[in-house]
């Protein structure tokens, strides 16, 4: 019986070592299964959190999209707009050069039309000469023909002063038109 009993304590060496094991084991279970429980818990807020980023980063991108196609929308009106200014410009150098013609031809009858009132002023001053001869040729008659030639003179000089004069306040506008010119199109260049 001493084998039995040996035996028996042996057994019972066993048993107490598998209940520490056991013990042991549920001890490392129970920590396992809390520490999986806060990894579920972290991995769910992970998860909400990838999935906020994801939605964040789709809304990032939706709006990078948006505001590329704002982008060559606008690069494409810039385009538009350069084309069409450079029509404008080109029809208004065009206006330009016909209102310069137009200007040169209207000075030219301007011109024209002060020599021809110029040229009848002396036709009268030469019919009234012509009339004051034929009265007589005393000094008088000559001093009115020096007085009527010099009447002549005055008027010719009044006429060329009023063609310079003309000339020059159409050549000072378009001077300044052609300052007013640049600068616009100076601005819109710039």
């Amino acid at each position: 019986c001493e084998r039995e009993r040996l035996a028996g304590a042996q057994l019972r060496e066993r048993v107490a070592k598998c209940e520490t094991i056991i013990g042991e084991l549920k001890d490392e279970a129970a920590t396992a299964a809390r520490v999986d429980g806060f990894a579920e818990n972290e991995v769910g807020v992970l998860r909400e959190s990838l999935r906020r980023v994801s939605d964040s980063k789709r809304a990032v991108e939706s709006e990078c999209d948006t505001l590329r196609e704002r982008v060559e929308d606008l690069r494409e009106e810039l385009e538009r707009t350069r084309r069409r200014v450079i029509g404008l410009e080109e029809e208004r150098v065009e206006a330009n050069g016909r209102a310069n013609s137009w200007r040169d031809e209207l000075e030219k009858l301007r011109e024209e039309r002060a020599e021809l009132m110029g040229e009848m002023q002396v036709m009268r001053a030469n019919q009234m000469t012509a009339g004051k001869q034929a009265s007589g040729n005393s000094l008088f008659s000559e001093v009115e023909d020096r007085r009527l030639q010099m009447e002549k003179e005055l008027i010719g000089y009044k006429v060329k002063y009023e063609v310079v004069e003309k000339a020059y306040a159409v050549t000072k506008e378009h001077s300044k038109k052609l300052k007013v010119g640049a600068v616009v199109y100076c601005a819109g260049v710039l």
